[in-house]
């Protein structure tokens, strides 16, 4: 003959699966926040049946510890996923964090720069070099921007060039942008 159910542990028994319910909501996407609070309202209800119902008969004794069993259960697997959730969180922020991780430098080319290039060279050097150099020859960046700055440098109107010279962690390459700088502009500013 079965033992009859105790109110209690029916009651509690309902409540784990409003909490079960609540928690696949919140992962299928359609509860916004964490039910952390029931969980923790059925915890202290569990400890609390635990101590009351501590003499009763044995048959609810293991009614009341097969219902903590499934409770346990239940928060080991949302403990599980919810680590899960925030190993990919934190994982996809910090790839993003890299990504967007760029260095940039401006340099402004004028004509006391073309006649002395190992100024620019120095600079270009001592930015790309180290532990996380990139792969490219700052010899040959140095050396395309001071060409590309002495074709424009002796036009009339133009005191200077700016490069922005700029490499992120996803491309191999840096990319090099220049600008005039206009002789009226530089001596306003």
């Amino acid at each position: 003959m079965a033992v009859p159910r105790n109110p209690e542990v029916v009651r509690l028994e309902k409540r784990i699966e409003d909490l079960r319910y609540q928690y696949d909501l919140y992962f299928s996407g359609h509860r916004r926040t964490e039910p952390a609070a029931l969980m923790n309202e059925i915890d202290h209800e569990i400890l609390n049946a635990t101590r009351t119902l501590h003499g009763k008969s044995t048959g609810v004794q293991f009614q009341l510890n097969t219902l903590a069993h499934k409770f346990r259960a239940l928060q080991t697997r949302v403990r599980k996923i919810l680590e899960r959730w925030e190993k990919a969180r934190s994982g996809r922020r910090q790839v993003k964090a890299e990504a967007s991780q760029e260095r940039a430098s401006t340099f402004y080319i004028d004509k006391l720069t073309i006649e002395n290039p190992s100024l620019l060279k120095r600079r270009i050097r001592a930015l790309y070099t180290g532990a996380n150099a990139p792969s490219f020859d700052p010899d040959k960046i140095s050396a395309a921007i001071l060409h590309k700055a002495s074709q424009v440098i002796d036009k009339p109107g133009v005191a200077a060039v700016r490069f922005t010279v700029s490499q992120s962690a996803a491309e191999n390459a840096p990319k090099v942008k220049g600008d005039l700088i206009k002789l009226k502009a530089a001596s306003e500013g």
